[in-house]
């Protein structure tokens, strides 16, 4: 994700508290990291085919007015003017109304979480992931709707490139839209795992052949995949791939002294 970085801890489905109403950010991965001798949070809202809620502010205000109209409490109209105040120091407006109500939230959610662990440092990552049912046009409304929101805050927001908002409650607050292809292929992944099982004796130059070309295949298939896209994955998954990697990189030291350049050769 970025050159250098390290997460230091991970809490998948990790609720984090910003204000004195009920009803906390579920985050879909929050993540303390070191990058260049600091520490950052990082905190992941994973999308496919999902929107960003169903709601804007407006309507979200529209839905909370009327059940008071209707005689029922509600704090939700404290809640999104309280964001509001936090995120830009100033009332809603016609420009505000427009925007989805879970990226006020979700960014309100990153900075507790930094403010939780004492860090200064945060991103709030829209991780965009592309599948067979994921059409470019879903991946640029998704991305549309994130751009209206940070340009709310007077900047501009790239693809996969982090964009500083601003400092909030003492904390340094980005946003990164990283759009990422879900290319593995489980099945081949699977079939490729047999054959290193296989052969991993390597009693015969057949056996030594098929092992080492098979862990290169495995590697390319599992490069793209990142330590989020592991938590993501079942068990079994997620270690067949540390597996393959661990196996490269083994090869990759020992090709010189023990094989040459087997590994860069095309059987």
């Amino acid at each position: 994700m970025f050159p250098g970085i390290q997460v230091v801890l991970a809490y998948p489905e990790k609720e984090t508290y910003f204000d004195q109403f009920s009803g906390p950010r579920n985050h879909d991965l929050a993540c303390i990291a070191e990058l260049n001798n600091e520490k950052i949070t990082l905190c992941f809202e994973a999308k496919a085919t999902e929107d960003f809620g169903s709601t804007t502010v407006k309507q979200e205000l529209v839905k909370a007015n009327n059940k008071i109209q209707n005689g029922e409490n509600t704090n939700v109209p404290k809640r999104i003017n309280g964001l509001v105040d936090k995120l830009w120091n100033k009332p809603i407006d016609k420009n505000i109304e427009t925007l989805r109500y879970q990226l006020l939230h979700a960014t309100a959610g990153t900075i507790s979480f930094a403010k939780e662990n004492n860090i200064n440092k945060a991103i709030f990552i829209v991780y965009q992931l592309e599948t067979a049912k994921t059409s470019s046009e879903i991946c640029d409304d998704h991305f549309g709707a994130l751009k209206d929101f940070v340009n709310q805050f007077g900047k501009t927001i790239e693809k996969n490139v982090p964009c500083y908002i601003k400092q909030i409650d003492n904390v340094d607050i980005s946003i990164l839209f990283l759009q990422r292809k879900k290319d593995i292929d489980l099945e081949d992944l699977q079939e490729t795992w047999s054959i290193i099982k296989k052969n991993r004796d390597m009693k015969t130059d057949a056996q030594v052949i098929n092992f080492f070309r098979a862990v290169q295949h495995g590697k390319n298939l599992v490069k793209d995949v990142t330590p989020e896209m592991s938590l993501s994955m079942d068990t079994k998954t997620a270690d067949k791939i540390k597996r393959i990697n661990l196996l490269f990189d083994m090869m990759k030291d020992a090709q010189e002294k023990a094989f040459g350049g087997i590994i860069d050769k095309k059987f």
